[in-house]
């Protein structure tokens, strides 16, 4: 139904959330990847795209689910997606932060950049010190790699408009004649969906 219809969906990637170890590895990028394989073109954002902490393991734990991302209506992860959902150095080290999302925008030829959104992940953020920071420090470190990568453009645009919103449309769905617009727009004119045109 999600494949047909355009639905996106948002998991939680992150090793955590589990009562033992073999739990946990089921929101990892091998299962994902059996996931892609069995429903190509699913639309799905890696919540915390694999770590809640990139700046800590140098991005490791991010880059499997990175190359899941693949360009081409049609292939497996087409429409895969990921957001910041928690990323702790946002509040504790924007240098560091700003030197792994370089490194990450980088690999795969560059794909991230049209496929990393803003997120929040509320459950997670609120207990930490100084939350009310979190989006005016993703700003910050987001105009710094801007500011360390010059020419990098997304759709011919600013990494920040791509990082704050344009990414998130794309993978909601929301730009016109995609099948979730038509969707939802049904939903609310309270018509019966016919499937995607």
């Amino acid at each position: 139904y999600c494949v047909q219809n355009d639905v996106p969906v948002m998991a939680h990637t992150n090793h955590s959330n589990g009562p033992y170890d073999e739990f946990k590895d089921l929101a990892g990028s091998d299962y994902w990847k059996l996931a892609l394989q069995r429903f190509p073109g699913l639309r799905v954002s890696f919540g915390h795209f694999g770590d809640s902490d990139p700046e800590d393991h140098k991005g490791d734990r991010t880059l499997p689910f990175l190359q899941l991302m693949t360009q081409g209506a049609g292939t497996a992860g087409a429409n895969t997606f990921a957001d910041s959902g928690y990323f702790a150095g946002a509040l504790m080290n924007q240098i560091k932060m700003r030197d792994v999302l370089r490194k990450l925008y980088a690999a795969n030829n560059g794909i991230m950049l049209e496929r990393l959104m803003y997120g929040t992940d509320w459950t997670m953020i609120l207990p930490q010190k100084n939350v009310e920071r979190y989006l005016s420090d993703f700003i910050d470190i987001i105009r710094r790699v801007e500011d360390a990568e010059p020419t990098m453009t997304v759709r011919g645009g600013k990494l920040a408009a791509a990082f704050f919103g344009r990414n998130a449309a794309e993978f909601l769905g929301l730009r016109k004649g995609r099948g979730n617009r038509f969707r939802l727009r049904a939903f609310y004119r309270g018509e019966k969906h016919r499937g995607v045109v």
